[in-house]
């Protein structure tokens, strides 16, 4: 496996738009309306659809979150959400390497952070590598435990 890069953002707010109706176009209604606001989405997650809504989970930068908050407060009721809410406690630690689709290279990040107690809230993965969100509080932790498992690896 080529060495890894371990790499940190701490500059990220999680954002969640709560019980989005679940209905043909709404992701295209969501994030072209944000597009056209200058407002650029990091990761993104949705939830299980439950009684025809779902959650659906962004990371944005920390600076564009307000920004961020304000747009999708405008739209909530067009989307059928029930609330919006925002984390500032949330990091990214991406894991990039050349050779994301050798056989283990997941199972060896999650073992990791498992091993470590570190809840992962939002997961990601590229042909470059993986990034995981977590809650700051976990942050040394789970590098740690990261650099334990990847002891080649280089930290930026």
């Amino acid at each position: 496996m080529q060495n890894p890069e371990i790499v940190v953002d701490e500059k990220v707010s999680k954002i969640t738009i709560h019980r989005v109706a679940d209905r043909l176009g709404i992701a295209a209604e969501l994030f072209g309306r944000l597009g056209e606001e200058g407002l650029c989405v990091g990761i993104m997650t949705v939830g299980d659809i439950i009684d025809s809504h779902t959650d659906i989970s962004i990371i944005v930068a920390a600076d564009i979150a307000d920004s961020t908050m304000k747009a999708l407060e405008s739209m909530r009721e067009e989307l059928g959400a029930s609330t919006v809410t925002r984390s500032n406690d949330a990091v990214a630690i991406s894991v990039l390497t050349k050779s994301m689709h050798q056989p283990g290279f997941a199972g060896r990040v999650f073992r990791a952070l498992t091993a470590a107690n570190v809840r992962i809230d939002m997961i990601t993965a590229m042909k470059e590598g993986m990034t995981c969100v977590i809650d700051e509080r976990f942050q040394d932790t789970a590098l740690e435990a990261l650099r334990l498992e990847f002891p080649e690896a280089k930290e930026s």
